[in-house]
């Protein structure tokens, strides 16, 4: 009897192992999200003051702000919005009144609602020289554009014949091939674009600063955009770490958002802020009394998703006199980032390998269809990852593929299998 149970969970535990990690659906894209934010800030004052004529002035800029796609509501229990340098900040004035203080907090409640379901197409069209757009064209702090980064920047886009979707499609290839997320990168220490290309690694705020310079290196404006978002399923971090991404001047359309590490066109889990962290002064203090630290956390309440994108792209897949023809369509009214992997089962091996060239990030316009020409073989399979996946393969006997009715037949198998152990042990007893 134990051998018994220990085959049947033996084969159970295999079909679970084999099926349950495929690439068996796609999944989709917030384009219209609703986020509720607490702002906490604590003010930590140090010795004593002057009642009615001790005062503090703190400039919060890192809220959420209102941009092309997404608005902005502040529920605010102290203080105001005013405008600094072009964004609104968070100003809180208070006279110091009470006795004896040692933390000072105030709240704050912020409504962001973020649209991205007009999130402009990117033409075919060539780069060209852009007027007014200078600004986003020139090195800074960080996007030095070196001429290691020029030069490789402009090595990444031979071949795709200066169109616009597809110069910034590879950009965001490159960087998703040979820079590696590395959080022990991350914190307060941001490297410079042609540090990150040495290093080969980074954070989010490495991917869009290389992304940046790469795009302004061959005169396409480009410039850096930070927030939060409420999770990343692809790394697993919540909203206290912060994300950071870029957008791209498209003429006559506007700035369209492109985050290379999340390989997004646009993604309402993620929202604007204004900047980075808290600026304080104090005036009318006694000798030795003062603001020794000002510290702010932000905490998502609640969110909406009010609009997700589902089956947004169609896969499929012929074979011809040259072998198979893939196929991708975009029937969603949004530009989309895809990624595509085309497999072969080796017989020698008794394994599925990558078929050469592939994966590939492919761009789709909103009705665009493409096909690419994936080489000969018996049997394969195709997973894109905003469509799932297709067979490839002969009417002939076909080897264990990964499909998604493959996944619900192990499933089946699965519930079959532990019906029958019930059935053993109830009748055991």
């Amino acid at each position: 009897m134990k051998q018994k149970f220990f085959t049947i969970w033996a084969a159970a535990l295999f079909l679970m192992i084999t099926f349950f990690t495929l690439p068996v659906g796609s999944f989709s894209i917030p384009l219209e999200v609703t986020h509720t934010l607490q702002y906490t800030v604590r003010v930590y004052w140090q010795g004593r003051f002057y009642p009615d004529s001790t005062r503090i002035r703190l400039e919060i800029s890192d809220i959420p702000i209102p941009t092309e796609y997404q608005t902005v509501t502040a529920n605010l229990q102290d203080g105001r919005l005013e405008n600094v340098n072009g964004k609104p900040v968070w100003v809180i004035e208070k006279y110091m009144r009470e006795v004896p203080y040692t933390v000072i907090t105030f709240t704050g409640t912020f409504v962001v609602s973020v649209d991205l379901r007009n999130v402009p197409e990117i033409p075919h069209i060539p780069v060209e020289p852009i007027v007014g757009m200078q600004e986003y064209l020139q090195p800074d702090d960080r996007v030095t554009l070196s001429p290691q980064v020029v030069s490789l920047a402009r090595e990444i886009v031979t071949g795709t014949e200066n169109d616009l979707p597809s110069i910034i499609t590879s950009f965001v290839e490159w960087i998703q091939r040979n820079i590696t997320y590395s959080p022990q990168l991350g914190g307060d220490v941001k490297l410079k674009d042609y540090e990150i290309i040495q290093m080969k690694a980074g954070v989010c705020d490495e991917f869009a600063t290389l992304f940046i310079a790469f795009c302004r290196s061959v005169g396409i404006p480009a410039r850096y955009v930070q927030g939060y978002s409420v999770e990343n399923e692809n790394l697993n971090r919540k909203l206290e770490t912060g994300h950071a991404w870029a957008e791209v001047w498209i003429p006559e359309r506007g700035w369209l958002p492109v985050d290379p590490t999340w390989v997004d066109l646009g993604n309402a889990k993620k929202f604007v802020t204004g900047g980075e962290g808290v600026h304080y002064r104090y005036w009318g203090a006694p000798p030795g009394s003062g603001i020794t630290k000002v510290e702010y956390a932000v905490t998502p309440i609640g969110w909406q998703f009010l609009y997700e994108l589902e089956n947004s792209v169609i896969l499929s897949g012929e074979q011809t006199e040259n072998g198979w023809r893939v196929s991708i369509a975009n029937v969603s009214s949004v530009p989309l980032l895809d990624n595509l992997i085309v497999k072969r089962y080796v017989e020698e091996y008794e394994r599925y390998e990558d078929v050469q060239g592939w994966p590939k990030l492919i761009f789709l316009n909103p009705g665009e269809n493409l096909s690419f020409e994936v080489g000969q073989f018996d049997y394969g399979w195709a997973y894109s990852r905003l469509g799932g996946s297709i067979n490839l393969w002969k009417p002939q006997e076909i080897p264990f593929l990964p499909t998604e009715q493959m996944f619900w037949i192990a499933l089946a198998v699965l519930i079959v299998l532990l019906s029958v152990t019930v059935a053993m042990v109830v009748r055991r007893r």
